[in-house]
């Protein structure tokens, strides 16, 4: 699998009763580049059967051996994550189909602004276009950003040439 744009953390326990109708709810989305990154936290329920009947390449399932914790196993999903931005997920939630899309337009809109701020000129993109036009204004907005507030180590991002400007 490629980077994914987007790594999906989920941890799970005994959400049998939701986890198809949550689990659905990411595969639907309409920015459909993430990963799914699950860690069940010893379920005594059906979870891990249902999470296991659904036949996504973008689903990591990994079982706890022993019971650690909801943040124990956020932590250890973002230190699998491959994509280039982080969503959280519980097993009980249900996402919006347009959830990443819109959450991608939020964070373009907000960095536009706080560059306007900065007096650095706004940047707009389509997010009904190419994954590469999408991740490049991502990638242009994140990277004058960071020069702006002097940190670009905690970003993640990466490069890509179409960035529109007006």
């Amino acid at each position: 699998m490629n980077q994914p744009l987007i790594s999906v953390i989920m941890s799970t326990y005994n959400d049998e009763l939701y986890i198809e109708e949550s689990l659905q709810s990411i595969l639907n989305q309409t920015l459909a580049d993430f990963e799914l990154i699950i860690y069940d936290d010893c379920s005594s329920d059906h979870t891990v059967e249902k999470i296991r009947a659904f036949q996504d390449s973008r689903i990591q399932l990994i079982c706890n051996e022993e019971n650690c914790g909801l943040t124990k196993n956020l932590n250890k999903g973002l230190r699998i994550a491959k994509g280039k931005y982080i969503a959280r997920m519980d097993g009980d939630d249900i996402s919006e189909q347009t959830r990443f899309e819109e959450q991608g337009s939020d964070l373009i809109s907000q960095i536009a602004a706080d560059l306007r701020i900065s007096g650095i000129p706004s940047l707009s993109v389509d997010l009904s276009a190419s994954s590469a036009q999408t991740e490049a204004l991502i990638y242009g907005t994140a990277m004058l950003l960071s020069l702006v507030e002097g940190d670009s180590s905690k970003n993640r991002i990466f490069t890509t040439p179409n960035v529109q400007r007006h």
